[in-house]
Parts: C-alpha cells; sequence; structure tokens
C-alpha cells in the first residue's frame, strides 16, 4: 500500500499534515468463505459493516465501495451475551448451538492430544491429516469452495440445472411442499389478534366505530401487523378481547402455540426455510423435498429470529409475550421444535391444545393434515359453485366467522388463522392464476364471451369499457366512437349477471361501467317518491342469476337493482322512455 504525506498551509500560518492511501479491501470481504468471531458483542458500526456485505455484498470506506464474490459467511456468539440488531439477526440463515461436550468426547480428545496427537491442538490435527500421506486411513481431503459451489447448484439450481422440487417427480398434485412452508410461514408473519368490526377508542365504551371494511367479504378478520404503526400492537401485551382470542399468558384454558410469540418476522426466514430443507432432503438422499425436511428445518430458521435483539441501541428484547413462556426449555430454538412442531403441527404430545386439536373425530390427523383437507374442500366448494357469491356466503363468510369468534365465545379452538389464509388463498389462486395453476372453473361460456382463465375475464370486461358495442374495434378506434347509454346498460347487464366473478371485482367493475353511464346521463334521478328499481332490464340480473340477496356482507352496486337513470330534465321522461 503506497501512503503519501500531505502538508497543508492553514490561514493561521500554521502547517497541517494528511496522509492519503488507497484503501484496499481485507480478505474478509473478498474471499468466499467467511468468518466473524463473537458477533453478539460487536458494536453497531461493525454490525452495520457486515449487514451490507451480507446484504448487498459490498462494504463502502473512504467513499469507495469493494464487492464481495458470492460466499457463506460463519458467526459465532455466546448466548449469553446480548443480542445483535434486528436487521442483522434476519439476515442469518441458519442457527446451531453445540452443547457442552460429554464426559467420553472429553477423554477422547485429551487421548487424542496428548497421546496419540503428540501434543497437537485440533487444529494443527486437521493440518496434519491433510496434508500427510493421501494413502492413509486418517488422512482428509479438503472440499474446495468451487466444488462446494457445485453441490449448492445441485440442491438449489443454477442457470443449467434444476433445484430439488417441493414435489414428487412426475406426481406434483400429490404433495406440495411449498405449500407447506406458506402455511409455516403465515403463523410467524403475524400476530394472533383478531380485528372484531367495531373498535373503542381511548378506553371508552362510548367512542365506538363501526368498521366500513368489515362487511367487505375478502377483508380479512386478522390484524396485519406488517402494516401498524400503533405501538402497543407492535411491542405491548394489551389485554383488550381481540388479543386473547387465540389464548393468553393470563390464563389457564386451552391455548394455540402461537399466541406465545410477539415479534412478527418478515418474509426472509421463508427463503432460510426454502434453503435449509432442501439441504435436509439432499443429506438425506430424497427425490424431493417432504414435510419432514420442512418441520425439521423451521427450528434452525426461526429460533434465532425469536432470541434476544435490539430494537434500538440498548432495549434487547426476545420475541415471546413473557419470559415464562420457556417454562424449562433452554432456548427459543427448543420452543419452536416442542410447542410449534410437536405440540401444535404434528399434536404427538400432549400440548396446549390439550384434545382439542382441529380433527376428523377418531383420527390421528395433524394439524398440518387438517389444513390440507380444509384446502381441498375449499378448492371444491369454489370448483362446484354456481355462482362465486355462493362460495363467499357458504365459504368465506363462515370461515371468516369463526376465525374471528366472539368476545362470549372464549379460546378460539376449532380453527386457526391459516384456515383464513387457506380459503383466500383458494381465491388468490384462481383470480391471479399464477404460472402452472390450472382453472378451477370453466371461462369458455362467460357473459363476456370464451375466455381461458378468471384474469382473462376480467380485463375483457375491462376493454369492453371502451368497446360496449363493436368488440373487434381496434383499441385506439373504440375510444374516439359513439356509442348509446343503451350498450353500457347492456354492459352491466352482462356484469351483474356473470357467475364467475368475486364480489370486489364485481363491485369494481359496476362502478366503472355507471362512471361510464354517468358521463351521458346526469345520474340517478331522486326527485321522485318511488323511481322505478330498474332503469333497465338489461341492466340488472335476475334473482334466479344471482340468489345472493340477503348475505351478511356488502354487495354494491347491487346487481339486482339499478334505478331511473335521467338527463337532468325536470321530470326524467327520457330516462322512462330509456
Amino acid at each position: 500500500m503506497e501512503i503519501q504525506q500531505i502538508t497543508t498551509d492553514l490561514p493561521t500560518g500554521d502547517k497541517m499534515a494528511a496522509y492519503a492511501f488507497e484503501p484496499i479491501p481485507r480478505k474478509v470481504v473478498t474471499q468466499p468463505i467467511k468468518f466473524f468471531n463473537e458477533a453478539n458483542r460487536s458494536q453497531s458500526g461493525v454490525e452495520d459493516a457486515i449487514l451490507g456485505l451480507i446484504a448487498e455484498r459490498t462494504v463502502e470506506y473512504r467513499g469507495k465501495t469493494f464487492d464481495s464474490p458470492h460466499f457463506v459467511a460463519w458467526m459465532d456468539t455466546n448466548p449469553h451475551q446480548k443480542g445483535n440488531d434486528l436487521a442483522f439477526i434476519d439476515r442469518i440463515d441458519t442457527e446451531l448451538f453445540f452443547t457442552t461436550i460429554t464426559l467420553g468426547e472429553r477423554y477422547n480428545q485429551l487421548r487424542g492430544r496428548h497421546k496419540g496427537g503428540a501434543g497437537l491442538d485440533p487444529q494443527q490435527q486437521l493440518v496434519t491429516r491433510i496434508t500427510n500421506d493421501k494413502n492413509d486411513d486418517h488422512h482428509l481431503t479438503p472440499y474446495r469452495f468451487t466444488q462446494l459451489d457445485t453441490v449448492w447448484d445441485f440442491i438449489h439450481g443454477s442457470d443449467e440445472m434444476a433445484p430439488l422440487p417441493f414435489s414428487p417427480p412426475g406426481a406434483e398434485g400429490v404433495y406440495d411442499g411449498l405449500r407447506d412452508i406458506a402455511m409455516l410461514s403465515v403463523m410467524f408473519t403475524q400476530r394472533y389478534f383478531v380485528r372484531p368490526p367495531t373498535t373503542q377508542v381511548l378506553g371508552d365504551q362510548v367512542t365506538a366505530h363501526t368498521l366500513y371494511s368489515a362487511r367487505d367479504i375478502h377483508t380479512s378478520p386478522l390484524m396485519d401487523i406488517s402494516k401498524a404503526s400503533n405501538e402497543l400492537l407492535l411491542k405491548g401485551e394489551p389485554n383488550d378481547d381481540f388479543a386473547m382470542r387465540y389464548g393468553s399468558k393470563d390464563s389457564s384454558e386451552p391455548f394455540q402455540a402461537p399466541a406465545l410469540f410477539r415479534r412478527v418476522l418478515g418474509f426472509r426466514f421463508t427463503n432460510s426455510l426454502v434453503k435449509l430443507s432442501r439441504a435436509f432432503a439432499f443429506l438425506r438422499g430424497k427425490d424431493y423435498v417432504t414435510r419432514e425436511e420442512i418441520l425439521d428445518a423451521l427450528p434452525y430458521v426461526v429460533g434465532h429470529r425469536l432470541g434476544p435483539a435490539r430494537a434500538g441501541e440498548t432495549d434487547t428484547t426476545n420475541g415471546l409475550v413473557s419470559p415464562k413462556a420457556f417454562g424449562t426449555l433452554l432456548n427459543e430454538q427448543e420452543m419452536i421444535r416442542e410447542f410449534i412442531v410437536h405440540g401444535y403441527l404434528l399434536a404427538d404430545t400432549d400440548s396446549f391444545l390439550d384434545t382439542t386439536i382441529p380433527r376428523v373425530t377418531g383420527t390421528d390427523q395433524t394439524m398440518m393434515g387438517a389444513w390440507d383437507a380444509f384446502y381441498s374442500r375449499c378448492q371444491e366448494a369454489l370448483r362446484s359453485s354456481a355462482n362465486f357469491v355462493d362460495f363467499e356466503t357458504k365459504v368465506l363468510l363462515p370461515v371468516k366467522g369463526e376465525v374471528l369468534g366472539t368476545e362470549e365465545g372464549g379460546v378460539i379452538i376449532g380453527y386457526t388463522p391459516v384456515h383464513w389464509h387457506l380459503a383466500t388463498m383458494v381465491v388468490e389462486n384462481e383470480r391471479n392464476c399464477p404460472p402452472g395453476y390450472i382453472p378451477l372453473k370453466d371461462y369458455s361460456n362467460s357473459k363476456c364471451g370464451p375466455v381461458k382463465d378468471y384474469p382473462e375475464m376480467y380485463d375483457e370486461y375491462l376493454r369492453l369499457m371502451d368497446a360496449p358495442a363493436k368488440a373487434d374495434m381496434s383499441t385506439s378506434a373504440a375510444l374516439i366512437a359513439d356509442y348509446a347509454i343503451h350498450d353500457y346498460y347492456a354492459l352491466r347487464g352482462l356484469i351483474a349477471r356473470e357467475p364467475n366473478l368475486f364480489t370486489d371485482d364485481r363491485s369494481r367493475l359496476l362502478d366503472l361501467v355507471e362512471s361510464r353511464i354517468n358521463t351521458i346521463a346526469k345520474g340517478p334521478y331522486s326527485n321522485i317518491a318511488d323511481p322505478p328499481p330498474r332503469a333497465s332490464k338489461f341492466a340488472t340480473a335476475t334473482a334466479e342469476q344471482f340468489p345472493a340477496t340477503d348475505v351478511n356482507f356488502r354487495i354494491d352496486p347491487n346487481p339486482l337493482n339499478f334505478s331511473l337513470r335521467t338527463y337532468g330534465d325536470a321530470l326524467g321522461a327520457y330516462g322512462y322512455v330509456i
């Protein structure tokens, strides 16, 4: 490294000497294998530097940025010391505990070092075994990083190689490990808090507000903490009923184990679970990742993320509702293994739910099995529904009620938040039709014309907003064409009568077409006592075409009604003619 001395004349007449040099990155930046010693004793500045290295593979120093190759990093920590910053911990994929060695292991180490090892410490013995004769029984051949990288490509995939799958090859419909990971993920990305339709503020029962969104069938009955800025929900332990419907640390009733966790995790632990479960399947010689690997990997990727961590400069807390949540268990990793995997998900030992796990009576069905069966029933319900509002009425509405519970109903036992997520997952898959998904419904007879799936049907209705009468016109020609109000009446009728539309999408489309109608007509006529409920029979559905008229959620605009339109004339005569 070349160092130059630079001398500067100061206004006072003195001289100031400084040294300039071109910084050179250390090996911890440039090498593919990294090790950080006593990581949880590092200062915040060191944490920030390592965080940038892990997250972006770059380090900045004196205005210069240094890149790191793809790497694997090891960190050792003392579990009895303070925790690292939350953002730092969340970027660590896996935590392993090395316990105190047994008496026999101590003896073997001493014997190897002081009898057979010629007084060499373990590191020196390792070097000796690598460098000695290759024909020696104790010779070791170390893996090079390039060889390790080839193994990773085999497990996790590359441009030339497919990754280890999460379904049996050739039988993808039999088991879907990625759905297992998604189900486990939502357990930790939310608190087990419900969202009642009415909320009180300032601790006063009188100052109550009924949530407008509660009447939307697709609005979750659970609190989405990821969007919260409410400090009580993020850090506190509210004693309100909404926070205790799945269990309370102050109650002796059965409760659902995830209610023990206060900290909400992001998506990174899900990626860690994918990587570690694939590695387990490879090491066990399996052709695909099974549920066993996923559940075995879960404690290693979640435990440390719920452990001691700093939310600020000095405040170190763990992610549990109470220090007493451990019982006699030693750490958060053991909690996940015992309370969540075995007590909650597999139910192969007596736990907090006792015998009340939601399963088919008389069977040994696990929680995971119950979720699988529920998901299949939701799929079949949508597939067999005559109208999507029937599915919303017979599936989403009752599931929403069960997941929400009631203030008088005690702790919710028969359902879990995952049940709601599974029901809405069926909706989301049908609505978005992701790659590889086979639609549950046949859309070839849609009111807008034959289409292959839900997204194409919805897009076709949007296109018809610009060309309601001449569907074969180009978009540019359709935008300048002249349309009669009857054309939009007819389009509104198609949307109102479409059986394969979810309520929120139907409402958006009806709102949009009515806005087009209101650019021609002034709007609903309001100056007569009893205006006709239908401006045109072409614009509405009949009760047979849209049977849900008394459901307990909002359907607005109403597909069955469309009141008289007016052009602004005093009596609405032209509206009557239309």
